[in-house]
């Protein structure tokens, strides 16, 4: 089907330009029309969380999601497509950034964000499509230095003296105002009580990341960063992990949003997120599912 659209394409481009009346134009579409049901099936719908067929296929859908997200999201999308479905594009950043350009009217069709307040920010101001947010997986926050580090691994615990690790370097994390993976990593320190020892001896990034390749170039030697983004980012070696007890949930979290220029199309990508497909892909990239009905 993809060469076929393409021999067409490319034959219209080396024709010669051909003016004609509106009247002309319309008189040929019934003969085009037959000519392509010649050569196009015409697609079974899909169930159990498949991509609607029809018109819906031919729409792109837009998805701003969290810089967590995208290696996995690449590959549901390509389950998508390969199911069936329409083109998917996405718009890969923090959360907080994707999050303001929603509020500043940016289109888009599906908001995927890592954190659970800025999901709560844009329903309340009325940006989600009514009933479209869902809790998709979880994840955890580790502790990385570069793979051919001396150091050993170490237990997060009151006896963890992050200082002496970093010796003298920075500890690379993303921006921790904002950023729900800087969050998530001060919630942590601060609840081991060595926030105020660090904070000024952090180099916040603009994502999680961004984060991730600090420790990579041997930019920072430690960095706290995702699992999923510690298992994706080659050069790195995971020191420990940290119990979900010292942060917040690091939840993520799916919406449609009311003004979505493709509505159809997203809704039915966004099934297919909810999928056992989806559900399969994700957890090979190391999210976890979600343990209950919501995190919050």
């Amino acid at each position: 089907m993809r060469y076929i659209l393409w021999y067409i394409i490319s034959a219209r481009r080396q024709r010669p330009r051909v003016e004609r009346t509106p009247v002309e134009r319309i008189a040929r579409w019934p003969a085009a029309c037959l000519a392509l049901l010649g050569m196009v099936s015409v697609p079974v719908p899909l169930t159990q969380g498949g991509p609607a067929a029809g018109p819906v296929a031919g729409e792109e859908v837009l998805v701003f999601a969290a810089a967590s997200t995208g290696g996995a999201l690449e590959d549901v999308a390509a389950a998508y497509a390969a199911a069936g479905g329409g083109r998917v594009r996405f718009s890969l950043a923090a959360t907080s950034a994707l999050a303001r350009q929603v509020e500043s009217g940016a289109p888009a069709d599906l908001f995927l964000s890592a954190n659970t307040l800025w999901m709560d920010r844009l329903e309340e101001a009325g940006l989600l499509a009514a009933e479209s947010r869902s809790f998709l997986f979880r994840n955890r926050l580790v502790l990385v230095a570069p793979q051919d580090t001396e150091l050993e691994p170490v237990t997060v615990d009151a006896t963890l003296d992050l200082e002496a690790m970093l010796d003298g370097g920075r500890l690379a994390i993303a921006e921790p105002v904002a950023v729900p993976a800087g969050i998530y990593a001060r919630q942590a320190l601060e609840s081991l009580g060595i926030w105020e020892r660090l904070r000024a001896r952090t180099a916040p990034a603009s994502d999680v990341r961004h984060a991730a390749l600090l420790v990579r170039r041997h930019e920072a030697p430690l960095g706290i960063i995702y699992w999923t983004d510690a298992r994706a980012t080659r050069g790195l070696r995971v020191l420990a992990a940290f119990s979900s007890d010292l942060h917040d949930p690091v939840a993520y979290w799916v919406a449609q949003l009311a003004d979505a220029p493709a509505p159809a199309a997203a809704a039915a990508f966004r099934a297919f997120l909810q999928s056992d497909t989806a559900r399969t892909i994700f957890s090979r990239h190391g999210f976890a599912p979600p343990h209950d009905a919501d995190s919050r």
